[in-house]
Protein backbone atom coordinates (compact mmCIF):
# COMPACT_ATOMS: atom_id res chain seq x y z
CA UNK A 1 0.00 0.00 0.00
CA UNK A 2 1.36 3.34 -1.05
CA UNK A 3 1.47 6.11 1.58
CA UNK A 4 -1.04 8.91 1.16
CA UNK A 5 0.52 12.05 -0.28
CA UNK A 6 -0.19 15.36 1.32
CA UNK A 7 -1.27 18.19 -0.97
CA UNK A 8 1.48 20.57 -1.97
CA UNK A 9 1.00 24.08 -0.66
CA UNK A 10 2.33 26.50 -3.25
CA UNK A 11 0.11 29.52 -2.70
CA UNK A 12 2.04 32.80 -2.68
CA UNK A 13 2.79 34.24 0.72
CA UNK A 14 1.82 37.84 1.37
CA UNK A 15 4.75 40.18 1.91
CA UNK A 16 2.76 41.93 4.62
CA UNK A 17 1.52 38.82 6.46
CA UNK A 18 1.74 39.76 10.17
CA UNK A 19 2.54 36.16 11.13
CA UNK A 20 5.79 36.18 9.15
CA UNK A 21 7.56 38.49 11.60
CA UNK A 22 6.77 36.22 14.55
CA UNK A 23 8.07 32.88 13.33
CA UNK A 24 10.67 31.25 11.15
CA UNK A 25 9.60 31.28 7.50
CA UNK A 26 8.84 28.15 5.51
CA UNK A 27 10.68 27.19 2.35
CA UNK A 28 9.84 25.29 -0.81
CA UNK A 29 12.62 23.76 -2.91
CA UNK A 30 12.08 22.30 -6.37
CA UNK A 31 14.70 19.83 -7.55
CA UNK A 32 15.23 17.25 -10.29
CA UNK A 33 17.49 14.23 -10.76
CA UNK A 34 20.78 15.16 -12.38
CA UNK A 35 20.64 18.77 -11.20
CA UNK A 36 24.21 19.75 -10.34
CA UNK A 37 23.30 22.49 -7.83
CA UNK A 38 20.23 20.93 -6.19
CA UNK A 39 22.14 18.87 -3.57
CA UNK A 40 24.06 21.88 -2.24
CA UNK A 41 20.94 24.08 -2.01
CA UNK A 42 19.09 21.22 -0.28
CA UNK A 43 21.96 20.79 2.19
CA UNK A 44 22.08 24.52 3.01
CA UNK A 45 18.31 24.79 3.45
CA UNK A 46 18.29 21.65 5.63
CA UNK A 47 20.93 23.25 7.84
CA UNK A 48 18.71 26.33 8.22
CA UNK A 49 15.85 24.07 9.37
CA UNK A 50 18.13 22.36 11.90
CA UNK A 51 19.26 25.78 13.20
CA UNK A 52 15.64 26.86 13.63
CA UNK A 53 15.93 29.63 11.05
CA UNK A 54 13.41 27.91 8.76
CA UNK A 55 10.19 26.50 10.16
CA UNK A 56 9.63 23.93 7.45
CA UNK A 57 11.28 22.80 4.24
CA UNK A 58 9.23 21.12 1.54
CA UNK A 59 11.25 19.48 -1.24
CA UNK A 60 9.55 18.51 -4.50
CA UNK A 61 11.05 16.48 -7.33
CA UNK A 62 9.53 18.14 -10.41
CA UNK A 63 10.05 15.03 -12.54
CA UNK A 64 7.57 13.24 -10.27
CA UNK A 65 5.38 16.33 -9.72
CA UNK A 66 5.64 18.62 -12.77
CA UNK A 67 2.37 20.28 -11.75
CA UNK A 68 4.17 21.99 -8.86
CA UNK A 69 6.70 23.60 -11.22
CA UNK A 70 3.82 24.65 -13.43
CA UNK A 71 1.94 26.16 -10.47
CA UNK A 72 4.89 28.32 -9.45
CA UNK A 73 5.75 29.16 -13.06
CA UNK A 74 9.25 27.73 -13.37
CA UNK A 75 11.04 25.22 -15.55
CA UNK A 76 14.46 25.48 -13.96
CA UNK A 77 15.91 23.91 -10.85
CA UNK A 78 16.94 24.48 -8.20
CA UNK A 79 14.06 26.85 -7.53
CA UNK A 80 13.53 28.08 -3.99
CA UNK A 81 10.84 30.06 -2.20
CA UNK A 82 11.74 31.35 1.26
CA UNK A 83 8.71 33.11 2.67
CA UNK A 84 7.64 35.42 -0.17
CA UNK A 85 11.03 35.45 -1.91
CA UNK A 86 11.46 33.27 -5.02
CA UNK A 87 15.03 32.46 -6.02
CA UNK A 88 16.18 30.69 -9.16
CA UNK A 89 19.36 28.71 -9.59
CA UNK A 90 22.23 27.99 -7.25
CA UNK A 91 22.28 30.08 -4.08
CA UNK A 92 25.17 30.34 -1.64
CA UNK A 93 24.76 29.65 2.06
CA UNK A 94 25.07 33.40 2.70
CA UNK A 95 22.35 34.26 0.18
CA UNK A 96 19.96 31.66 1.62
CA UNK A 97 20.62 32.96 5.14
CA UNK A 98 20.08 36.55 3.98
CA UNK A 99 16.72 35.81 2.34
CA UNK A 100 15.68 33.69 5.34
CA UNK A 101 16.45 36.62 7.64
CA UNK A 102 14.50 39.03 5.44
CA UNK A 103 11.52 36.66 5.36
CA UNK A 104 11.61 36.15 9.13
CA UNK A 105 11.71 39.89 9.82
CA UNK A 106 9.39 41.09 7.04
CA UNK A 107 12.20 43.15 5.50
CA UNK A 108 14.13 43.16 2.28
CA UNK A 109 11.40 43.93 -0.23
CA UNK A 110 13.53 46.62 -1.91
CA UNK A 111 16.50 44.20 -1.96
CA UNK A 112 14.25 41.56 -3.51
CA UNK A 113 13.00 43.96 -6.17
CA UNK A 114 16.63 44.82 -6.94
CA UNK A 115 17.44 41.09 -7.16
CA UNK A 116 14.52 40.53 -9.56
CA UNK A 117 15.59 43.41 -11.78
CA UNK A 118 19.23 42.24 -11.78
CA UNK A 119 18.12 38.73 -12.77
CA UNK A 120 16.01 40.03 -15.66
CA UNK A 121 12.60 39.41 -14.06
CA UNK A 122 10.89 42.83 -14.08
CA UNK A 123 7.58 41.08 -14.79
CA UNK A 124 7.72 39.57 -11.29
CA UNK A 125 8.15 43.04 -9.75
CA UNK A 126 5.09 44.21 -11.69
CA UNK A 127 3.06 41.19 -10.54
CA UNK A 128 4.00 41.81 -6.91
CA UNK A 129 3.13 45.51 -7.01
CA UNK A 130 -0.22 44.73 -8.67
CA UNK A 131 -0.96 42.08 -6.02
CA UNK A 132 0.09 44.34 -3.13
CA UNK A 133 0.04 48.02 -4.18
CA UNK A 134 1.59 49.09 -0.86
CA UNK A 135 4.83 47.52 -2.14
CA UNK A 136 5.12 50.40 -4.59
CA UNK A 137 6.82 52.37 -1.79
CA UNK A 138 9.64 49.80 -1.71
CA UNK A 139 10.02 49.99 -5.48
CA UNK A 140 10.10 53.79 -5.45
CA UNK A 141 12.69 53.77 -2.66
CA UNK A 142 14.82 51.41 -4.73
CA UNK A 143 14.55 53.59 -7.83
CA UNK A 144 15.36 56.68 -5.78
CA UNK A 145 18.46 55.05 -4.29
CA UNK A 146 19.54 53.88 -7.76
CA UNK A 147 19.20 57.45 -8.99
CA UNK A 148 21.39 58.68 -6.13
CA UNK A 149 24.16 56.23 -7.04
CA UNK A 150 23.98 57.29 -10.71
CA UNK A 151 24.72 60.87 -9.70
CA UNK A 152 21.28 62.10 -10.71
CA UNK A 153 17.68 61.16 -11.30
CA UNK A 154 17.03 57.61 -12.41
CA UNK A 155 17.01 57.49 -16.19
CA UNK A 156 15.82 54.71 -18.47
CA UNK A 157 17.48 53.89 -21.77
CA UNK A 158 15.18 54.11 -24.78
CA UNK A 159 15.41 51.63 -27.62
CA UNK A 160 16.81 54.33 -29.95
CA UNK A 161 19.92 54.81 -27.80
CA UNK A 162 18.67 57.95 -26.07
CA UNK A 163 17.56 58.31 -22.48
CA UNK A 164 14.22 59.15 -21.00
CA UNK A 165 13.86 60.59 -17.53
Amino acid sequence: MRPRRLPVMVAPVSLTDPHMARSAPDALLLIAPGCAHCPSVLQELSALVKEGKLGRLEVVNIVEHPEVAQQVGTRSVPWTRIGPFELEGNQSQGELERWTGHAANDTGVADYFSHLLETQRPHRVTEMVHAEPQQLDSLLALLESEGATDGGPHRHRRGDGGTAG
